[in-house]
């Protein structure tokens, strides 16, 4: 099963919007509600994590981060700002927009 971790939903907008019945049983989803307060609890959050969705630029996904989320394959993010593109690129991520504000 993939595992789908929701970096930063702190307003609950991505637990309101109705979607997540379509994941059930086909992923392993984690939501988490605050940023994490360190780079130790966002690797534990992302540790085995197959996809990172990051909403309203919260959380830094950088290269010494990214480099030590070897399952790590999908980025999806609503601000590019503190996503380290290059190295995702280079290591094999995905990282997909979803410009706009929602």
């Amino acid at each position: 099963m993939v595992k789908i971790v929701v970096c930063d939903d702190l307003d609950g907008a991505f637990q309101k919007s109705g979607e997540l019945f379509r994941l059930n049983g086909s992923a392993d989803l984690k939501i988490y509600s605050e940023v994490a307060s360190n780079r130790d609890e966002l690797l534990k959050r992302l540790s085995a994590a197959k996809v990172a969705v990051s909403i309203r630029d919260r959380t830094v996904l950088d290269r010494q981060i990214l480099g030590l989320l070897p399952e790590l394959r999908l980025i999806a993010y609503t601000g590019p700002h503190r996503i380290d593109i290059q190295a995702a690129t280079e290591l094999g991520i995905v990282v997909a927009a979803a410009p706009g504000t929602s």
